[in-house]
């Protein structure tokens, strides 16, 4: 992971191009991440991390935040009417997080393990919002109910969701410090517990957020 700065007037580096703080190879056991059983499963798409959100905080640090995702696509003929019927399916995997300070130093960088798979809905309830809190980040998402608490990478469970039948998950939030160690809770309780999000829809305005939520045996 590479971490520059460009200032706007001069349009030249802010850092030094051969510092050797201004980027981050990934560590042994992150290279083991991207062979792992898990990852091997995607179908080839174990590098296909895309940028999601870039945030500055209040601290001058910034954080940036990409997530894996792809899609596959499938067919088979109706044997009633003869006619070839496709299907879609969504897969929205881990984040990538990671950290540069002001002095151009890339700080960490980590894996946030999330597995969200849907079917011939586009994803409408997977993938994530980004939201700066000031000194932190916010990150929403459905998530498995069982992934709450952190846990290793074998034993993220994945949420899956169909366009034919009723939206599953918790609605979680996740929020990233400059450690880099995420506090994952749930955002809905009591009566509203088994709400799910629409992501995409959430604003915040004066410091309160703005949700379109779904329950789910509706």
């Amino acid at each position: 992971i590479y971490y520059q700065v460009i200032n706007p007037r001069t349009r030249k580096y802010q850092f030094s191009t051969k510092s050797k703080t201004i980027y981050k190879t990934f560590t042994r056991d992150q290279e083991e991440e991207f062979k792992s059983k898990r990852s091997l499963k995607t179908e080839g798409n174990a590098y296909s991390f895309y940028p999601k959100s870039i945030e500055f905080l209040s601290t001058g640090d910034i954080m940036f935040v990409s997530e894996q995702k792809y899609r596959t696509e499938n067919s088979f003929i109706d044997p009633k009417n003869k006619r070839e019927i496709f299907t879609y399916s969504y897969y929205y995997k881990d984040l990538f997080l990671a950290l540069g300070d002001e002095n151009g130093n890339m700080q960490w960088t980590k894996r946030l393990y999330k597995d969200q798979f849907s079917r011939n809905d586009k994803g409408i309830y997977s993938s994530i919002n980004v939201f700066n809190g000031s000194n932190n980040i916010r990150i929403f998402y459905n998530d498995h109910k069982a992934n709450i608490k952190n846990k290793p990478s074998h034993k993220t469970k994945q949420l899956k969701n169909s366009i034919d039948k009723k939206p599953k998950g918790t609605a979680v939030v996740a929020s990233v410090f400059k450690d880099g160690n995420p506090i994952k809770d749930k955002l809905f309780d009591g009566d509203y517990k088994k709400h799910v999000m629409y992501t995409k829809t959430i604003n915040k305005h004066n410091g309160r957020y703005y949700f379109c939520a779904q329950e789910k045996n509706i």
